[in-house]
């Protein structure tokens, strides 16, 4: 569903007509009770996933903004590692004439800043020169 000025997800929502008040209450009673109209809301993912997009305080979709912080940390996982040992076997194996980007890029789980981040320390361990704007792996 959508939610616009027909109505959408929110007139289908359990806590359709309450206050607001009940939902941006910070203490514990307050927010179990508010978490208590989510547990069987048919919109409750809807109303989560505005929440997410909007950057709602308060219980929306059953969640406080920091369990749903904690969730979508967990989502993602932590963050991939690549240790110097690693850079050097990824950066050595390749062909001199492909980009380093490139090599790295292989991996498949690293994102396009974390590639510049692990370039950058390439760059100070040696491992990598800078050819016609761009770098390549150093022949070895």
């Amino acid at each position: 569903m959508t939610d616009d000025a027909r109505g959408g997800w929110r007139t289908a929502a359990a806590c359709a007509g309450l206050g607001p008040s009940v939902f941006y209450d910070s203490t514990p009673i307050a927010i179990a009770r508010a978490k208590s109209f989510c547990a069987g809301c048919p919109v409750r993912s809807e109303c989560g996933a505005h929440a997410a997009v909007v950057g709602e305080f308060g219980v929306w979709g059953g969640l406080t903004e920091t369990e749903r912080a904690a969730r979508d940390a967990a989502r993602r996982g932590p963050p991939p590692a690549v240790d110097d040992a690693e850079l050097v076997a990824l950066l050595a194996s390749g062909d001199t004439t492909v980009r380093a980007a490139t090599l790295l890029r292989r991996r498949g789980d690293l994102s396009r800043r974390t590639i510049y981040k692990y370039l950058s320390r390439a760059r100070v361990l040696g491992l990598v020169e800078r050819r016609d704007g761009h770098l390549y792996p150093v022949g070895r």
